[in-house]
Parts: C-alpha cells; sequence; structure tokens
C-alpha cells in the first residue's frame, strides 16, 4: 500500500509539481527580462537602434512568458486540482493586465502620450 501511494505521489511531482514550478521560474525570467528590457528602452531608445533592440528584447520577453503560461495553464488543467486552476487562471489575467501596463509606458516614452481615458482631468 505504501509502494502505490509513494509512486503516486512521484507521478505528481513528475507531472505537475516539477513542470509548474520550472514554468513558475521562466514566467518570473521573462518578466524581469521584459520590464529591464522596458528601462532599457525608456532610458535609450531615443537612439532607433537601441530603440528596435530594447523593443525586440521586451517582446521575445513577453513571447517566452506567454509560453510558459500556456504551459502552465495546460499542465494545471490536465492534471492540477480545481484550487491551482483557479489560481493560474488568476496569474494569467495578472501578466495581461501588466503586459498592457507596459505597452502604456513604452508608449509614453515615445511621446505618444497618454490615451484620452488616462489624462488626467484639470480643476
Amino acid at each position: 500500500m505504501k509502494m502505490v501511494k509513494a509512486t503516486g505521489l512521484q507521478e505528481k511531482i513528475r507531472n505537475i509539481r516539477y513542470p509548474a514550478t520550472v514554468d513558475a521560474a521562466r514566467i518570473q525570467a521573462a518578466i524581469g527580462d521584459g520590464g529591464g528590457a522596458l528601462r532599457a528602452f525608456v532610458l535609450f531608445g531615443s537612439d532607433p537602434k537601441d530603440a528596435v533592440h530594447f523593443k525586440t528584447a521586451r517582446a521575445e520577453a513577453w513571447q517566452a512568458a506567454d509560453a510558459a503560461t500556456t504551459d502552465l495553464t495546460r499542465v494545471t488543467k490536465d492534471f492540477g486540482a480545481q484550487a491551482e486552476s483557479e489560481e493560474v487562471s488568476s496569474i494569467v489575467s495578472m501578466l495581461k493586465v501588466y503586459h498592457q501596463l507596459q505597452n502604456n509606458i513604452e508608449h509614453l516614452a515615445m511621446g505618444q502620450g497618454t490615451k484620452p481615458w488616462a489624462r488626467p482631468t484639470t480643476c
């Protein structure tokens, strides 16, 4: 009986915990890379060559985050509990908001100003 339980735990670690941990680390690394590329774009993006380089680096970081998020969603849907799937859905939602905020910062840095709905009102 103990052997069956141990085998089940090993399978859960192999199929859920390890892949989820790796995906979470990949997402964190991509967020850091994207944030670093955005900072560099804000600081050095006035040079067109640098601007293209840092925009590309940020896009690649978000592609990596999206791939890891997709994999994490699949793993938790296929093998995880309902609570884990809901938590991943929340993470996906927060990442989308964070990505949009980075896009807004990039637009501001390019001198495109804020969107009309985001402009502060004057009294």
